[in-house]
């Protein structure tokens, strides 16, 4: 029997928990993909990301057996949390986050004093590019700071999902490029999807548009009630996603007061990950402007459903419009962002689920991301082996 690889993965934020967005998909579909292939183990807080309830009917504190994977659910204590890592038998520690105080910055000082042994691999998750830096920029200037003056950097290799995320990791921190691995995070293309049954609605006057993302800065959700309330054609737009910014939450609900009346604009909550891809199959489109994206799950999982895209050019899916399967623009451009809603036809039944298997079909001929298992699957061995 050939014995697996033992990988350790730090999230801060992980099922139960649903509120972690992009992170814990990527890291569910890494471990859904190569649990056969590697011994995995995850060490998470105890609760949901900006909640203090703790998680019920689970062994908080203790290792926790599942199918694919064992879970250590942790709470913000500092002692028993190098406890658990340093008793943990693991040759590869996985960081989903450069700037976490918990799940990153007290790894790396533990690496520097020989107290983890592990080698390490870093995925920063897009929070060094130009734009995620300008949130909250002097206290991640100084971390920056004392990450190089201390060398933290030193013996620690670096994930990143795009060939523009390893110029940001490079040019930030001044790693070497040979330290950085290119991987795309794996998506989960292998599901069935009968359009026929999941578009509720056959016969309506209007655009249905989904919102499906962290109502917060980055994700520009504000953005979105500006271009709205210049449309003029009817829309119905709703919005799911957990609120993570309490002021731009308020600001949204007194922006929406000055919608236009053929705007009907719904808030759904946050959207359990098994409804993702039967509810944004049911829109006409889905739109996220955000200030930037190192993946983007959302916008995958809408094309993976058949919804095209009006997006931001702030992520890694360009030249929509010329493969028909949505818009990148410049958040210059605003009028442009109007332009497509107000053009955007108005399909009977037979023609949307006629798009919508188009839409699928032609993402995943383009971008040919279907599987990346090989690719993390060598990042991770080849990493123990160093």
């Amino acid at each position: 029997m050939i014995k697996k690889n033992k990988i350790l993965i730090l999230i801060s934020h992980f099922t139960p928990g649903t509120k972690m967005g992009g992170p814990l998909t990527s890291v569910k579909n890494i471990i859904n993909n190569l649990h056969d292939a590697i011994d995995f183990s995850i060490i998470t807080y105890d609760h949901d990301l900006n909640s203090s309830k703790k998680y019920e009917n689970l062994e908080l504190g203790k290792w926790n057996l599942l199918n694919k994977y064992k879970i250590f659910y942790v709470s913000k204590n500092i002692f028993k949390f190098i406890k658990v890592l340093k008793k943990d038998d693991h040759e590869l520690i996985y960081l989903n986050s450069f700037f976490h105080p918990f799940f990153t910055i007290l790894v790396l000082l533990l690496k520097k004093i020989t107290i983890i042994k592990s080698n390490l691999i870093i995925a920063p998750r897009g929070e060094l590019f130009p734009t995620s830096l300008s949130f909250k920029p002097v206290k991640k200037s100084l971390y920056i700071f004392f990450f190089k003056i201390l060398n933290l950097k030193k013996d620690i290799l670096w994930h990143a999902s795009t060939e523009y995320e390893k110029l940001a990791i490079e040019k930030k921190l001044k790693i070497k490029p040979n330290n950085i691995f290119i991987v795309t995070n794996i998506i989960n293309s292998k599901q069935t999807l009968i359009f026929e049954d999941l578009i509720e609605v056959k016969e309506v006057d209007f655009i249905s548009i989904i919102y499906l993302s962290r109502i917060s800065k980055d994700k520009n959700i504000l953005y979105t009630l500006d271009v709205l309330k210049q449309v003029t054609n009817k829309v119905k737009f709703d919005v799911f996603g957990p609120i993570e910014d309490e002021n731009i939450w308020q600001e949204f609900n007194e922006m929406k007061l000055s919608l236009p009346n053929n705007i009907e604009l719904s808030y759904h909550g946050e959207l359990a990950h098994s409804e993702v891809n039967k509810t944004i199959c049911k829109y006409d489109l889905f739109f996220l402007p955000t200030h930037s994206e190192n993946f983007g799950n959302a916008i995958v999982e809408s094309l993976l459903s058949g919804t095209q895209v009006l997006i931001s050019d702030k992520t890694p899916w360009n030249n929509l419009a010329e493969y028909n399967l949505g818009w990148d623009i410049s958040l210059k451009n605003k009028f442009e962002f109007i332009k497509v809603i107000e053009n955007y036809p108005i399909l009977n039944f037979d023609e949307k689920v006629e798009k919508k298997y188009l839409t699928r079909k032609k993402f995943l001929e383009k971008y040919s991301i279907s599987d990346q298992s090989n690719e993390f699957f060598n990042l991770f061995t080849n990493t123990v082996k160093t």
